[in-house]
């Protein structure tokens, strides 16, 4: 009996799998071959799902995301990544992971980056690291520099057409 595996004499529910007794290791390693691709394929396929869920049913869309038990920042990225990388791009990557990384990017440079990390095998890290180096992606610490930036407290006015803008104030001497 095959099932979901396509193994004679494995089965597998949703929270195992069965092996027989007695297996040659190449079905075992082709097996492990199998469980990766389909752990990646599920990544693209639930963020697919939610593009066209929110596509198909606006809003309603998230109350079925909820039921499903993930986080909504988890969601979030998948649905990110399936809505910026094309099916196409994605068989040029190594894994979802990598995807992630390009899915920031402008889509001729997602494509440019994604062989290029296929080609080099790159590991996740090296094309983070890559990008970083080309300016293609915030470093951490530019990141918290950003953010620990101190505001202004100079306070927020309506612009022609009811916009928000940052106004500045200064004292009599023309000091900030």
């Amino acid at each position: 009996m095959k099932d979901i595996l396509g193994v004679t004499g494995v089965s597998s529910t949703q929270t195992s799998v069965k092996f027989p007794q007695q297996m040659a290791y190449r079905d075992w390693r082709d097996i492990g071959k199998k469980i990766y691709h389909m752990r990646e394929f599920t990544s693209f396929a639930m963020g697919d799902w939610l593009c066209y869920g929110e596509a198909s049913y606006g809003e309603r869309y998230a109350q079925a995301a909820s039921d499903l038990g993930l986080s909504p920042d988890h969601l979030m990225v998948l649905k990110h990544v399936s809505s910026r990388i094309p099916g196409n791009i994605r068989l040029m990557a190594q894994s979802w992971s990598h995807c992630k990384e390009a899915a920031k990017l402008k889509p001729d440079d997602q494509e440019k980056w994604l062989k290029r990390s296929k080609e080099k095998e790159w590991s996740v890290r090296e094309l983070r690291e890559a990008l970083e180096a080309q300016g293609l992606r915030k470093t951490k610490q530019r990141a918290v520099e950003q953010i620990s930036q101190p505001m202004s407290d100079a306070p927020l006015e309506p612009a022609k057409g009811g916009e928000i803008v940052h106004a500045e104030i200064s004292n009599e001497k023309g000091e900030l």
